[in-house]
């Protein structure tokens, strides 16, 4: 069976980057056995609300919101806390 792999996604006020590149990309990978971890950092656009509502049906999404802005450094750091993959993979939001 193939290592479960956890991809973490950080972003802040890029819903349009998310929606376009980052999650349609995930969800063309062919193995089943992976989970995406985005987290927000404080976002005041509309990506906490598309994350929450209009998530793709076809992957694992955990959202973690940090309720003040903190940087892509603690970002990272705290989507690595929430892994649950053998191997931990970060792309950023505008990855196709």
């Amino acid at each position: 069976m193939p290592p479960f792999v956890s991809i973490v996604i950080c972003t802040k006020n890029r819903q349009d980057a998310l929606e376009t590149y980052a999650l349609p990309s995930v969800q063309k990978l062919n193995d089943p056995n992976f989970e995406v971890v985005v987290v927000d950092d404080a976002s005041s656009d509309g990506t906490q609300q598309f994350l929450r509502d209009d998530q793709p049906g076809a992957i694992r999404l955990r959202v973690v919101r940090n309720q003040r802005s903190r940087g892509l450094c603690h970002a990272r750091n705290v989507g690595l806390s929430c892994c649950g993959g053998e191997f931990i993979a970060f792309i950023d939001d505008d990855c196709a």
